[in-house]
């Protein structure tokens, strides 16, 4: 049985640091293929375009158009799926991250293993929303469907 293929992935992100840390966890998982990282939200969506990656991280915290991004993104490229990277998730912060196209959301400060499966939750189109508040937020939304 062949391995499966790993998910293309780029990051857009304003603050170097953690971009630069987002990076250095994916390229050592291995079980994910970053093809590039900006801080520039319209270089981000050129990538995309160029690079049709599987995933996009993309920081909420870019600026006034980050949610314009998110949307931009989705409709140029429909088939990527975006990641969400927020400063605190928090139940607007995941409602706007999810009306703007987002499957997964992520916390800035998330540890490795929780941002490789948002990545990863995302490749096979699963939502996931990290943080502690998503559990209960997730409860709110389940309880609404009912």
């Amino acid at each position: 049985m062949a391995p499966a293929r790993r998910p293309r992935t780029f990051v857009a992100h304003d603050q170097d640091v953690i971009r630069a840390g987002i990076a250095a966890c994916l390229r050592a998982s291995r079980r994910v293929t970053l093809i590039g990282a900006t801080p520039d939200p319209q270089q981000a969506l050129e990538l995309a375009r160029d690079l049709h990656p599987d995933i996009a991280l993309v920081s909420t915290d870019l600026g006034d158009g980050s949610h314009g991004l998110l949307r931009s993104l989705q409709r140029s490229v429909p088939s990527v799926q975006l990641v969400a990277i927020v400063p605190h998730v928090t139940p607007a912060a995941v409602a706007e991250a999810l009306r703007s196209g987002a499957v997964g959301v992520v916390d800035e400060a998330a540890d490795a293993q929780a941002l490789l499966e948002a990545v990863l939750a995302a490749a096979g189109s699963r939502h996931l929303v990290s943080g502690p508040t998503a559990s209960a937020l997730i409860g709110r939304l389940e309880r609404r469907q009912q």
